[in-house]
């Protein structure tokens, strides 16, 4: 996998685990990765997976189209 995907995810992962709001999230990586900030829908996709409680950061295995994050 893409190593800037794995190290956007981990820090995603890293700050829903301090309890940081989704907007205050998607901020931090817009202001880190500028132009390379993952796009919002995909951002709120994997807040929501570590909020449930998702610990893997890699994508899941399955057929079909592959994922644009």
């Amino acid at each position: 996998m893409n190593s800037a995907k794995i190290e956007a995810r981990t820090n995603i992962k890293f700050m829903v685990k301090l309890g940081w709001k989704n907007g205050e999230i998607i901020d931090a990586l817009q202001k880190v990765y500028e132009d390379n900030a993952p796009k919002k829908s995909a951002l709120y996709k994997w807040i929501a997976s570590f909020k449930m409680g998702r610990n893997d950061i890699e994508d899941e295995v399955y057929g079909g189209r592959s994922s644009n994050f």
